[in-house]
């Protein structure tokens, strides 16, 4: 198990697409502003068959500083939520179980 990288997911598209890396990353590069936006904007964000991106706002609360016993507002924290999707669940399920038997619905064409 390791870290996977934006560079890494660019030069994977790259290798099974045969579109030249420099252009898939500055695609990439894209996507994500867009989806930050997106999401600053109050919309949510649904990749299909992948999952729905929310941003939740947490609101101010009381905080005690624990050197000094001093209380403070803290300021409100935004959240980011996501949902996997019915059918990456699935996916995930059949990867990493392949010894159950999950039946025909859980064909191998989830993607």
């Amino acid at each position: 198990m390791g870290l996977i990288t934006l560079k890494d997911i660019g030069s994977e598209i790259s290798a099974r697409t045969g579109i030249r890396k420099s252009e898939v990353m500055f695609v990439l590069e894209l996507v994500f502003p867009i989806i930050l936006e997106s999401l600053l904007h109050g919309d949510e964000v649904m990749i299909t068959n992948f999952g729905k991106f929310e941003l939740q706002k947490k609101p101010p609360h009381v905080c005690t500083d624990a050197r000094t016993g001093k209380k403070t507002m803290s300021n409100w924290k935004a959240i980011l939520k996501f949902r996997q999707s019915e059918r990456l669940g699935r996916k995930l399920c059949i990867l990493t179980n392949p010894e159950y038997d999950w039946g025909e619905d859980y064909g191998d064409n989830l993607f």
